[in-house]
């Protein structure tokens, strides 16, 4: 009933109350995690989800090979973290090969502490290494855009999103203008040619 409803429905429908129908579906889980095997994660992902209101964040590791969430914690601190690894055996541990994650310092901080070899296993998401990159860029076309005005020069005024894009991307409102951008030498030209490498 629980994998049909949540535990509200699947209480009104088992005429039983609330607690007694998530007390169920905790031994459930508790059963089925008794069975399962001792866990062989050779590629892992670990990611947080935002649960609640505010700032209430769950902490979640990824089997990538099987596409299956393997550890659910409370928070996103590294302690949270940790207690994951502290479930894991040292040669489960060892048999790590990679870790997919986005650049949370905390998560870091705790994958480079219980992972041999760490350094080499991480596996920074493209959405999170792209917003910096573009980040990157914006700071130095503002720096540039400073100086620019100071001489009376408006070339980069207007052109925060022309550097956002890729150029394959490009809407056709920018392109005429994106292609007179790189002839000029600016800094910015230089930081986008190095996002886009």
């Amino acid at each position: 009933m629980g994998q049909e409803t949540d535990t509200k429905g699947a209480s009104k429908i088992l005429r039983l109350s609330w607690d007694e129908a998530w007390g169920i579906q905790e031994r459930a889980v508790e059963r089925g995690i008794a069975r399962k095997l001792p866990l062989t994660l050779r590629l892992m992902g670990v990611d947080e989800k935002a649960v609640g209101h505010g700032q209430q964040y769950a902490t979640l590791v990824y089997n990538l090979e099987k596409g299956t969430v393997e550890w659910v914690g409370e928070e996103r601190k590294k302690e949270t973290l940790d207690r994951f690894f502290q479930t894991l055996a040292p040669e489960q541990r060892r048999v790590i090969e990679g870790v997919a994650l986005e650049m949370w310092d905390p998560f870091i901080a705790s994958i480079l502490e219980h992972v041999p070899g760490a350094m080499d296993k991480l596996v920074f998401d493209r959405f999170h290494i792209m917003k910096h990159a573009n980040e990157g860029v914006d700071k130095v076309r503002k720096s540039e855009n400073r100086e620019l005005w100071k001489d009376g020069d408006p070339t980069l005024k207007g052109s925060r999103y022309v550097w956002l894009y890729r150029g394959e991307n490009l809407p056709e409102k920018y392109q005429d203008r994106f292609a007179a951008l790189p002839a000029l030498h600016l800094k910015t030209g230089r930081a986008y040619a190095l996002k886009e490498a």
